[in-house]
């Protein structure tokens, strides 16, 4: 019994590998997605003083530090709207303290960012207080653009540590 496929058989050949490369193509993109060193959910926002909170929780909106290469970088992503603003870290430095009687510890950076939802880039002041409770560390972020144009403040938990 002969076996007869609809197509010749170079073609099915260099069906497999189109379809191969393609699926590796799709393994290789979610390879170099950054695995989050630290990251926190945030469900409470405020943009300029006015609350965004629906905003941020419908769309998962959460801050994570990761590596590119040798550098930390940071991301303020916005998942459920393919929108964030990512980018490098740069004079990172902690002090514990300690906050109504509880482990605290606060974060300040310079971010270099960029946004993927248009061309913009800048810097900003990071500030991160991470307030050590007994049910899980409690976050309050502070970042404030170089233009001063706007104040971001969100209040989250934080999956990790970042002491790294």
């Amino acid at each position: 019994m002969k076996i007869v496929f609809p197509f010749k058989t170079n073609s099915y050949i260099i069906c497999i590998f189109v379809i191969c490369g393609y699926f590796s193509n799709c393994v290789i993109a979610v390879a170099n997605k950054p695995q989050p060193l630290a990251k926190i959910i945030v469900v409470e926002s405020y943009i300029n003083a006015q609350n965004a909170t629906k905003y941020s929780v419908d769309n998962g909106h959460c801050l994570y530090f990761y590596r590119e290469g040798d550098n930390l970088c940071f991301a303020n992503d916005y998942p459920k709207q393919n929108s964030k603003s990512f980018g490098k870290v740069n004079d990172k430095r902690m002090k514990k303290c300690t906050e109504k009687g509880m482990e605290a510890e606060v974060v300040r950076f310079i971010w270099s960012w960029q946004n993927t939802y248009d061309s913009s880039t800048g810097k900003a002041d990071v500030y991160i207080k991470i307030l050590n409770m007994p049910q899980g560390k409690a976050c309050r972020v502070v970042i404030i653009g170089d233009t001063l144009e706007n104040v971001l403040e969100y209040r989250g938990v934080l999956n990790g540590n970042i002491n790294f």
